[in-house]
């Protein structure tokens, strides 16, 4: 498996799923929406705007979608947001990412995770149904 961090980002081609989306374009994203770049790096701003690409609900449809799909401002926006807490932030996040795939290799484990913990905390969870 590829080490994902600020040198594989910088490195990826991000359009050939997201169109238009180099190292060009959000630097100029960045410029735009006033991104102080002596506290962010372009290479994890660039994997920041595909990350936060999930928030246009290409994960959970209409149900989670906040901004357009290809919006690469909106999703620089939450982007700088994230990086401003924490610069390394995309890095941290492929690594969680790759931890998660491995703990939760297909829907099915998701779900019994879920099922388990709904089973653990029975009380609380009855005490918020309507």
């Amino acid at each position: 498996m590829t080490k994902k961090d600020t040198t594989y980002f910088y490195n990826y081609d991000y359009s050939k799923k997201w169109p238009g989306l180099t190292l060009e374009r959000a630097k100029k994203v960045g410029d735009e929406i006033g991104v102080d770049w002596d506290r962010v790096d372009l290479g994890e701003f660039l994997q920041g705007i595909k990350e936060e690409q999930e928030h246009s609900g290409i994960l959970g449809g209409h149900k989670t979608k906040v901004i357009e799909l290809h919006d690469y401002i909106g999703s620089g926006k939450i982007a700088y947001e994230h990086l401003l807490e924490v610069p390394s932030y995309y890095t941290m996040l492929e690594e969680l990412e790759d931890k998660g795939d491995e703990m939760f290799p297909d829907d099915d484990a998701k779900k019994a995770w879920v099922s388990q913990m709904r089973k653990n905390h029975d009380e609380l969870w009855g005490s918020v149904d309507n």
